[in-house]
């Protein structure tokens, strides 16, 4: 109980050009768990609960960059196909995908910066994913944007401005039901909504 064990192999190729950069690596791993959780009754009364549980999965990431004169852009994505291999106390849940983990994920930044001036967006993304390992209860995929501008009137001065989740989209990130109880309400967690902040910067 005092370790995890990772078996993994990767295999990946490298490429780079002017102005371009591409890196995409395949990969296959198994995993060991030995872990606890506290879930709570119907009654609301709450039980340690003992994992003792295995894990396989295998995908591609990518990473990529692009660059030319003023403009940038740069990108990453994984895709991972991953299974509950083994459990000790509940084997019903072997097959299932485990919980949180989505199939693509995917973060994507293009930006144009002058002399003075820096703007650009952010965008992150995931696909579905299931609250728990029960796969009862999916969490909706999300695409999040955030905008970026960067002013450097003068030298060692830079002034910032942020906007998180600009299109105050709501995005949950967790739950804790793994279905929908006969009550119909669920207890989830959201990422914030729209959010902006500014940063003055001197440097000497």
């Amino acid at each position: 109980s005092a370790y995890d064990t990772v078996k993994q192999a990767e295999l990946g190729l490298k490429y780079r050009a002017a102005g371009v950069t591409f890196n995409v690596t395949g990969f296959s791993a198994r995993t060991g768990e030995r872990n606890t959780q506290i879930v709570s009754g119907a009654d609301g009364s709450a039980t340690v609960l003992q994992i003792v549980r295995g894990y396989k999965a295998k995908g591609v990431e990518l990473e990529a960059g692009v660059r030319h004169g003023p403009f940038s852009v740069t990108a990453g994505a994984t895709y991972t196909d991953a299974k509950i291999s083994s459990d000790a106390a509940n084997a019903a849940i072997i097959g299932n995908t485990p919980r949180h983990q989505a199939d693509f994920i995917y973060a994507v930044t293009p930006q144009v910066e002058f002399e003075r001036v820096t703007v650009g967006v952010n965008v992150i993304g995931t696909t579905v994913s299931y609250a728990q390992d029960s796969n009862l209860l999916e969490l909706p995929a999300y695409t999040l944007v955030n905008a970026f501008v960067q002013v450097r009137p003068i030298e060692n001065v830079q002034l910032m401005l942020n906007v998180n989740n600009l299109f105050n989209k709501l995005a949950l990130s967790d739950s804790e039901q793994g279905s929908i109880p006969a009550t119909g309400v669920v207890l989830g967690r959201a990422y914030n909504g729209r959010t902006a902040s500014a940063t003055l910067r001197y440097t000497f």
